[in-house]
């Protein structure tokens, strides 16, 4: 089945793929699958709670003349869920106008539950910032994902069902599935000094790379490939190993200690593996010199620019290759 020429994978998508639709989704799924609804609660209150039965609305239009996701309500609890699409967050204002809700139901346990594509660590830190009287629980799409597998055995048929059709449907319109395996990110290196003589290009000859975990860079996970430009051509190619989420670089590049030029933001810190690159001398082409470049790593080993390796990628992504 097709809408608009576009394949139809699950009943889900006939909702849409905006925040509400998964918003209505999610809501479903929390009503008619009690495992998945006792599975989220104690996942959010980090254990199991008394037998509770929970009333669901969905877009509620309150006195702050607001409308929230998802409202949980049961004798002892009230949650409102506010879904994000993406690596986006409620902000706090929206949040505050919330708060009046609390006041009027009176329940014993109140919680503001965000849910996005953010990695935990990111989501925490700026909500925290916030600063609100209701505690405020951060949970991933990813998440919730892991939670249909360890909720599988104890549905029934129906809801086994309903559980594949949301899967489905998170697989397609919210990126927490590594579909990009194959795929490089391509930044320059300097050996502009950063502090004393350490330069950039030092940074990656320790075998790390850092960035801001912020908009222009990847944040939902970092890539699987990283390759270096330096003085207008392809330095190397990197597979990540591992990395960390480091407010200071301090235990992987010491060097960088007391170094003022480092953000606020809270920053991955790739390990790199050993660096290889093709035989033949890969040139930037017709590219900004400090773009961020996305492209297949077999473009690579068969172009003979950057600038012609991501066309050939984004002729691929175009195609559906």
């Amino acid at each position: 089945m097709k809408i608009h020429g576009n394949e139809i994978n699950s009943f889900f998508e006939l909702l849409g793929h905006n925040e509400n639709d998964i918003t209505y989704a999610t809501g479903w799924c929390l009503s008619e699958v009690k495992p998945f609804l006792n599975k989220f609660i104690i996942e959010i209150e980090n254990k199991n709670i008394n037998q509770q039965d929970f009333s669901i609305e969905l877009q509620k239009f309150g006195e702050d003349k607001g409308y929230t996701d998802i409202e949980l309500i049961s004798e002892d609890y009230f949650y409102i869920i506010e879904a994000k699409k993406g690596w986006n967050l409620p902000s706090s204002e929206q949040l505050m106008k919330y708060i009046s809700r609390f006041k009027k139901e009176k329940r014993k346990y109140n919680r503001i539950i965000v849910i996005s594509d953010c990695r935990k660590e990111y989501a925490k830190r700026q909500l925290a910032k916030y600063n609100l009287k209701v505690p405020i629980v951060f949970i991933s799409f990813n998440e919730i994902y892991k939670l249909f597998k360890e909720i599988k055995s104890d549905c029934n048929n129906q809801q086994r069902f309903i559980l594949n059709e949301l899967n489905k449907y998170y697989r397609k319109v919210i990126k927490m599935i590594d579909t990009d395996s194959n795929e490089v990110f391509c930044v320059v290196v300097s050996d502009k000094k950063i502090k004393g003589n350490f330069t950039f290009l030092n940074v990656v000859e320790k075998g790390y790379y850092f960035y801001p975990i912020k908009s222009g860079w990847p944040k939902d996970k970092p890539p699987t490939y990283i390759a270096f430009r330096y003085r207008g051509k392809l330095l190397s190619i990197h597979h990540v190993d591992g990395y960390e989420i480091v407010e200071k670089p301090d235990k992987q590049v010491p060097e960088l200690i007391g170094w003022p030029g480092w953000s606020d933001n809270l920053h991955y810190m790739l390990k790199l593996g050993k660096g290889f690159k093709p035989d033949h001398e890969i040139k930037n082409g017709k590219i900004y010199a400090t773009q961020h470049i996305k492209c297949m790593l077999d473009t690579l080993f068969t172009s003979k620019t950057i600038q012609e390796a991501r066309d050939i990628s984004q002729k691929r992504k175009d195609a559906n290759i």
